[in-house]
């Protein structure tokens, strides 16, 4: 299976790499690597690349960037450079949603009462080390991908 074409996504308009099977006769299907990861994590492992280098901005929801830029990259990310991109757990009480609950009420001396948090409990599970390493195993495999099948445009694209 070789990528026959690259245009552009109708839904995102994005470069996407089209592959077109032409037989199949050993009935096994063989799948594009791709991963699908928190927009927090997104943004610790974009934020983590772009100091290696890679032309990249963390803040944005999606983008591309360049497979041989991550090859040149991945040979200078290691242990240490991965554990300063960890996020630890954290729990937290958030605000309640009803206008009651925020204070809001007739009385303009009301406003300046404390609230307590009464919303939901909101969790960060927080990203290790080993995490991280995954989701560079994932990367290593796209490119690999993208060599055995002779992709013509080496890009990594996230959305």
């Amino acid at each position: 299976m070789k990528a026959t074409r690259v245009d552009e996504s109708v839904a995102r308009g994005v470069p996407t790499v089209r592959v077109d099977v032409i037989s199949n006769d050993t009935g096994e299907i063989a799948e594009i690597p791709q991963m699908n990861i928190s927009n927090a994590n997104a943004h610790q492992l974009l934020n983590m690349l772009s100091t290696f280098g890679i032309e990249v901005d963390p803040q944005e929801a999606s983008g591309s960037f360049p497979a041989d830029s991550y090859v040149l990259a991945r040979q200078l990310i290691g242990k240490e450079a991965i554990q300063d991109f960890t996020r630890p757990y954290e729990e937290s009480r958030g605000m309640g949603g009803l206008m009651q609950d925020l204070g809001v009420s007739e009385d303009p001396d009301s406003y300046e009462q404390e609230q307590e948090p009464s919303g939901p409990n909101v969790y960060s599970f927080g990203l290790g080390a080993d995490r991280i390493s995954d989701y560079l195993v994932e990367l290593d495999k796209m490119v690999a991908w993208l060599d055995q099948n002779q992709v013509p445009d080496r890009t990594i694209i996230f959305a």
